[in-house]
């Protein structure tokens, strides 16, 4: 319930940052435009999307790359989401064999894998690049809160 969310037929849209459904869609329209994203639509039947505060460091979720893990030291850092840029995870989250929508695509995961990342700007609502996701988190393919 401290979690940000909107959850559609077929994606889950989290954030652990304060953010209204309307910056949520936002950010997700935004990293659309991004040509890899259609690909994903068409691939996938169920996807799961991050939206995170570009200066957030969560090693919970396949964000960062090793060297930058190595720079920031650890831990977690959640300074004020105040720029207003985002960095979009989009995953295929794992989930049973049976059909699963909405919040369900949440709480019935067991897992993510991470296709790539987008990073947008919500003020001037362009898209700034994209990222490739790292395989899995630092610590490896363990699983870890879906938050």
């Amino acid at each position: 319930s401290r979690v940000s969310g909107l959850f559609l037929e077929d994606m889950a849209i989290l954030s652990p940052a304060l953010m209204t459904q309307g910056e949520l869609i936002q950010a997700y329209r935004i990293a659309s435009s991004d040509p890899r994203v259609e690909a994903f639509h068409a691939q996938e039947s169920r996807l799961l999307l991050y939206v995170i505060p570009v200066n957030w460091y969560l090693p919970d979720l396949p964000l960062h790359t090793l060297e930058e893990i190595r720079r920031v030291g650890g831990g977690h850092r959640n300074p004020l989401a105040e720029s207003g840029i985002y960095r979009v995870l989009f995953a295929r989250p794992r989930l049973p064999a049976y059909r699963t929508t909405g919040h369900e695509i949440v709480t019935k995961a067991y897992g993510l894998e991470p296709l790539g990342i987008v990073r947008v700007d919500l003020p001037t609502e362009s898209l700034i690049g994209w990222d490739e996701a790292p395989d899995h988190v630092i610590w490896g393919d363990i699983p870890t809160p879906l938050f």
